[in-house]
């Protein structure tokens, strides 16, 4: 049992961690298609949402605003539901790209990008080796 049990964590394993990548490329798609909409079906949809934003707000709050009031809110917030839409749809991919980097173990963020690079500060000579490395500063 315990050799089935390993068995089957690396099979787990090897499957699913390249399909980690399946988020971040559903969402590029997502976001591809909302950006070739063109502007008349764009809107379309960000004033249905802020119209039923509105109504809902109406009916959570007992507001009793007429269709004309309800028109008028939801044309008044459609410019920010379209920009919190853009927010959300990016904070998506980046939770969507992240999560592959965290199961492949590339975690966290080291000063000095250019030693990563295979860049090394010469303490004497006050250089980099390899020669002209741009992340080093050499004195002149």
């Amino acid at each position: 049992m315990k050799y089935f049990k390993m068995f089957l964590k690396k099979l787990l394993r090897y499957v699913l961690k390249p399909l980690s990548f399946l988020p971040a490329l559903m969402m590029m798609f997502v976001i591809f298609n909302f950006s070739a909409q063109d502007g008349t079906a764009s809107s379309s949809v960000s004033s249905t949402v802020s119209v039923r934003f509105v109504q809902v707000c109406d009916r959570v709050l007992d507001r009793g605003w007429s269709d004309a009031q309800i028109a008028h809110y939801a044309e008044r917030i459609e410019h920010y539901v379209r920009k919190l839409a853009h927010v959300t749809e990016y904070f998506l991919l980046a939770v969507a790209v992240s999560f592959p980097l965290y199961v492949y173990r590339l975690r966290g963020w080291r000063p000095g990008g250019g030693a990563r690079a295979g860049c090394r500060p010469v303490r004497a000579g006050g250089g980099c080796l390899p020669p002209g490395c741009s992340a080093c500063a050499s004195p002149v």
